[in-house]
């Protein structure tokens, strides 16, 4: 090492000594959001300690290593932004998926409905359907009774008709029956008389001769 580079490496080592309580620290809570920034924070401070340094006692290696450092607290807050992005994007994916997950268990509770309502609608329809199938078998069965019933009354009706008709009839020839039987005794009567009034002649007739004699 020569003796220009001693004063660098001196401040380098003081440097890297002066940070030791905040990498302690950083030791604890680095894996934190918050321990990210106070990381970026020290690494930033460090290089600028280191290359304010270097350019004052002309140590090339000095500001050299406080670029790398600059240069590589830059990459880890790019790092760090990148992460917080993917874990935003993240988050904002779960909320979109969660919310997905919630409007198609909507959409699903929603169709259930409906379909319930649509089976709730059918049943009332059948149900009226069956009704007034029922009721017009009903009406159909009624008036079937109603026409058999005047049917057989009519029928009824025709059978006393012709039971009297034909009791007339028989009531009419049994009259004229009876009239001819009457005619006939009083036939019979009339003969029977004539024929007794004739044989009272004779014998009147007879008995005169006789008598004359």
């Amino acid at each position: 090492m020569t003796r220009s580079k001693i004063p660098g490496a001196v401040l380098g080592g003081a440097i890297s000594i002066a940070r030791l309580p905040a990498d302690g620290l950083l030791l604890v809570v680095g894996g934190t959001a918050w321990g990210q920034g106070l990381r970026g924070t020290v690494d930033r401070a460090d290089a600028t300690a280191r290359g304010l340094a270097g350019t004052l006692l002309g140590d090339d290696q000095l500001v050299e290593e406080a670029e790398r450092r600059r240069e590589a607290a830059d990459r880890r807050d790019e790092a760090e932004d990148l992460r917080e992005q993917a874990d935003d994007l993240a988050r904002e994916s779960d909320a979109e998926v969660r919310e997905a997950k919630v409007q198609a268990e909507r959409q699903r509770t929603t169709a259930r409905k409906r379909s319930k309502e649509r089976e709730r609608k059918a049943r009332k329809r059948a149900d009226h359907a069956k009704e007034g199938a029922a009721e017009v078998t009903a009406k159909r069965k009624q008036t079937a009774r109603r026409d058999a019933a005047q049917k057989d009354e009519r029928a009824e009706e025709k059978a006393q008709e012709d039971r009297l008709e034909a009791l007339q009839k028989k009531s009419e020839a049994l009259a004229e029956k009876e009239e001819a039987l009457a005619a006939a005794d009083e036939a019979r009567r009339l003969s029977a008389a004539a024929s007794a009034a004739k044989k009272e002649r004779k014998s009147n007739s007879s008995d005169g001769s006789g008598s004359g004699s």
